[in-house]
């Protein structure tokens, strides 16, 4: 990017030019940059603080020791280690809840400062176009232009008599209304879209704020119950008590400091790399006058009104992090990109028997690249007894269901026993892609008693079979909720070779969260130009905290992918 100005003053124009570069970096570069430093000021602090009170805990410790001398720990009563044992696990506890409220405050703080700046919010085409698909209306046009369009190229190759080109005339009139009415309907949906993203932002602020009240509801009755463990054990008498009280909170606090300075450390390097944006050198007064420049400039304005809109979302897609490559998923989430599959259009899966050589090469590529993905998942099975997997993405709309169905058909098709079960229970789909029944299925599975075998549906592909996922209510949150769902995931262990688990999104419902505990992995879906990085973050950490292990990311779209003109696909006849 090159910045430049014309003055009648060299000096001006030099001042001016650095002050612009200087407000850009200031607005745009060193934004993520100024976060990441309050967070470390942030966790400096904590650090100072805790690192302290473990500094004068050593000295009590130390100076009651000398007092008591060795030994004291076996002259404890068992009935005085339980009590001991109960208070530190209430410490432990508190300390762990004071954390984690913390983190939700700063992740509120930024979720309420994005709220703030509602122009930042935009619809890609791509989410327009998958949105139009699924509107009544606009399907409704779109079939009624395609019929206006082939009635009229018949009536222009057979109408041949007198008034033919008035009853052209009104189909021309009929198909420019329909194309003006699906325009509409295409700024109807943008801004029904803009309103949606807004609503699950502010559902995400909502849900935040709710986990940082019940967390300090869970905060108060933690400090109410140390305080009784406290005094429970100090009824036993002896400063020995005192003694491994010191030392337990001692053990605490070194815990947290280890996971303190672990992120500080984190955070120093991440502030030392190289930023994305640097400046070559600063602007200086130009030695002579241009005195040909009016040619120049109106080239210049030319192409600055042309690639003024482009800059304009370049500048957005920078400022929302979205993911626009398979190495930013590494670079900035640490997850492992175990494949990448291409953008295909829907009409390739339909049939390839009379589709044209680009559909039939796109199909190709994509199950050359599903393969592989297989490939993976197969060698983690035989290394790890990796065989459940469950397919999920932060949010709605990242292909999940499409990476989760492909990665089922691959497997059955290299000859192992495929069962895909569809655990999206509020919007299930795998049941129209199969054209299955929608129940009996997982839900009856878990409410009503439904043996397995009644709910499995048999598909023309040889060796899979699809769970659908029935009819679900709320009272089935209970069963994810109690541990119920481990029964079905032994049954199907034992039937088949491979599970694959279409679920629900991570971020907008718990569901994911209750499910992911019971399988062997998690694989995370990310779509280019929709997925966030913030999202996949938010979601990698929420599978961390129910101790769940993620098998990498699939990136479906990338630029400069493997299946872009590769010599080593087979040819399309």
């Amino acid at each position: 990017m090159t910045i430049s100005l014309t003055t009648a003053d060299p000096r001006e124009s030099a001042a001016l030019v650095n002050a612009v570069v200087e407000a850009y970096r200031a607005e745009v570069v060193d934004v993520e940059l100024n976060q990441r430093r309050q967070r470390l000021n942030d966790l400096e602090r904590i650090y100072t603080e805790k690192e302290n009170e473990l500094r004068a805990k050593r000295s009590d410790l130390k100076r009651l020791a000398e007092q008591l001398g060795a030994g004291e720990k076996e002259n404890l009563s068992l009935r005085q280690q339980i009590a001991l044992q109960q208070f530190a696990a209430f410490r432990s506890e508190l300390i762990n809840t004071q954390f984690k409220v913390m983190r939700l405050r700063w992740e509120l703080k930024a979720k309420e400062a994005e709220a703030q700046r509602p122009a930042t919010v935009e619809v890609t085409d791509v989410e327009l176009e998958q949105f139009l698909r699924s509107d009544p209306v606009a399907i409704q046009l779109l079939q009624r232009d395609s019929e206006l369009r082939q009635r009229r190229q018949e009536a222009q190759s057979v109408l041949t008599w007198r008034g033919s080109a008035e009853h052209l005339e009104r189909s021309r009139g009929a198909e420019e209304s329909t194309q003006r009415a699906l325009a509409a309907r295409r700024v109807e949906l943008r801004e029904e879209l803009k309103r949606r993203k807004r609503a699950a932002l502010q559902a995400s602020i909502d849900q935040l704020k709710a986990e940082i009240a019940a967390g300090a509801e869970q905060e108060k009755q933690l400090l109410a119950d140390a305080e009784q463990a406290k005094k429970l054990a100090e009824s036993f008498g002896g400063s020995s008590i005192d003694v491994e009280m010191m030392r337990s909170e001692i053990a605490l606090l070194e815990g947290l400091l280890k996971s303190v300075a672990d992120e500080r450390e984190k955070l120093n390097i991440e502030i030392r790399n190289r930023p994305r944006i640097t400046l070559m050198h600063r602007a200086d007064p130009p030695a002579a006058p241009d005195r040909d420049r009016k040619p120049q400039l109106t080239v210049l304005a030319g192409l600055g009104g042309f690639f003024l809109p482009f800059l304009g979302i370049i500048w957005l897609d920078a400022r929302s992090r979205r993911i626009n490559s398979s190495g930013e998923v590494y670079v900035h989430t640490g997850l492992d990109v175990i494949g990448a599959l291409p953008l295909v259009p829907a009409r390739s899966f339909r049939s390839l028997v009379g589709a044209s050589g680009r559909l039939q090469r796109a199909r190709q590529e994509l199950n050359e690249s599903i393969d592989g993905i297989a490939a993976r998942l197969l060698h983690l099975a035989q290394r790890d007894q990796t065989r459940v997997v469950l397919v999920s993405s932060a949010v709605a709309g990242e292909g999940k269901t499409t990476l989760a169905t492909q990665l089922a058909l691959s497997l059955a098709r290299t000859g192992h026993q495929t069962v895909l079960v569809d655990f999206d229970l509020r919007q299930p789909a795998i049941d129209q892609v199969f054209a299955v029944p929608l129940e009996p299925g997982v839900a009856e599975i878990l409410r009503d008693g439904v043996k397995l075998h009644e709910a499995l549906q048999n598909t023309e592909i040889d060796g899979l079979v699809v769970l659908p996922a029935g009819r679900g209510d709320r009272r089935l949150l209970v069963s994810l909720a109690n541990g119920a769902v481990q029964g079905l995931f032994d049954q199907l262990r034992q039937e088949f070779d491979f599970v694959i688990v279409d679920a629900s999104p991570i971020l907008p419902v718990p569901d994911t969260r209750f499910l992911a505990k019971h399988v062997d992995g998690v694989v995370l879906s990310v779509l280019r130009d929709v997925s966030s990085v913030p999202n996949i973050l938010s979601a990698c950490e929420v599978l961390a905290g129910f101790g769940v292990r993620p098998l990498g990311a699939v990136v479906t779209g990338p630029v400069g992918g493997p299946f872009y003109r590769s010599p080593y696909m087979p040819p399309v006849m």
